[in-house]
């Protein structure tokens, strides 16, 4: 991951944290999630298929989909949490 699409998906992380501080709705979750499985997609994908080996392209967009799910939920149940631990 080059240093920009490690900026990108950090910036998409944060701003799910705080949909999830002000209690945003979960279409935010959504964005997240859309946003930051873009991120490895508009990349070089040729680069990331000779890491991987004999597994085929479809399948690494799956995974890549569903880690980025996964990431941005947790990042707004973080955010709620963290609201909650704070008292807001």
């Amino acid at each position: 991951m080059g240093r920009w699409e490690m900026i990108g998906a950090y910036v998409a992380l944060l701003l799910t944290c705080c949909a999830g501080v002000f209690s945003l709705s979960l279409w935010s979750v959504v964005a997240g999630a859309l946003s930051l499985g873009l991120i490895p997609l508009v990349a070089n994908r040729a680069a990331s298929l000779q890491q991987v080996g004999g597994i085929s392209e479809p399948v690494v967009v799956v995974s890549h989909v569903l880690n980025s799910s996964a990431m941005a939920s947790a990042a707004y149940i973080f955010g709620y949490v963290a609201r909650w631990a704070w008292g807001l």
